[in-house]
């Protein structure tokens, strides 16, 4: 089934329940037909679309030269381990 034929039977289907609307003949018993035949059009919709899903691969991404990365240059940097805490912050 093509997705232009699952639009149409979209299209039939609100139109239909738009005309028995305003017919005033949309009973609840109504809706729940309507209601199963909408569950069917979205698995019918998920048929449609699966196969070219899995069976086409995904677009190749041209290659392109993998970027040159460059060394980071750091300075040392002390770090206090609480060895050197003067001697006014240090607990007695």
């Amino acid at each position: 089934m093509s997705p232009k034929f699952y639009a149409f039977l979209w299209i039939v289907f609100a139109i239909s329940a738009g005309v028995l609307w305003l017919a005033g003949v949309f009973t609840l018993t109504t809706i729940v037909v309507y209601g199963f035949i909408a569950f069917g059009l979205v698995f019918t919709g998920m048929m449609c679309v699966l196969p070219g899903v899995v069976s086409h691969p995904p677009v190749a991404k041209p290659k392109t030269k993998p970027a040159t990365r460059v060394q980071p240059t750091f300075k040392p940097v002390s770090v206090p381990t609480g060895h050197r805490v003067p001697a006014k912050l240090r607990f007695q």
